[in-house]
């Protein structure tokens, strides 16, 4: 009887789960800090006054620093999960410059971060302010992490931006979807 009983305790307490085990997955998958991890909040739009923000006829004729809209730069940021890439061509599409968060030196998963984006940016804008480019229109393209911190680092180098022109490709069909399984 008291052999039983100790193999009982024992076996009881073997199949018990530790108390610290049973944290939320979610609560373990949570970042340490904030910002440690390479996405952005999200940020409410207000489309009250949507119609307003569009382009009209009269701005591709306008002016800015004495070039018109259609003659100004194009800073074309390809932001993937990965990288975030920015080239800068003139509106005939030949290279300006170009730089990446791999240039600029983060290395492997640091590439994807916010910071590493706005870092790219700041880099960009520095560089065609040395050529003299003060007033660019940009093209976004793709939905990474670095993709509006890029553009906020050019305009904290000094650059002006005239437009910001939503480029990103979205599959009509795509591929078919996984099957869904049965329970």
């Amino acid at each position: 009887m008291v052999n039983n009983l100790g193999l009982m305790l024992r076996q009881l307490l073997q199949k018990r789960v530790p108390v610290n085990y049973c944290i939320d997955k979610k609560e373990m998958q949570r970042p340490l800090a904030e910002g440690t991890v390479g996405g952005s909040e999200s940020v409410p739009v207000n489309l009250s006054n949507f119609h307003s923000r569009l382009p009209t006829v009269e701005i591709f004729k306008q002016r800015f620093d004495g070039t018109l809209f259609e003659e100004l730069p194009i800073v074309h940021v390809k932001a993937s999960r990965n990288n975030t890439l920015i080239t800068v061509t003139d509106h005939k599409y030949n290279i300006i410059t170009y730089t990446s968060c791999r240039l600029e030196g983060f290395k492997n998963a640091r590439k994807k971060t916010n910071i590493a984006g706005q870092t790219t940016g700041v880099a960009a804008g520095q560089r065609l302010i040395r050529r003299g480019i003060r007033t660019v229109r940009v093209l976004v393209r793709g939905l990474g992490p670095g993709r509006m911190t890029s553009i906020q680092g050019m305009a904290t180098a000094g650059v002006k931006i005239i437009s910001i022109t939503e480029n990103s490709p979205l599959p009509e069909l795509g591929p078919r979807p996984k099957k869904i399984p049965r329970i």
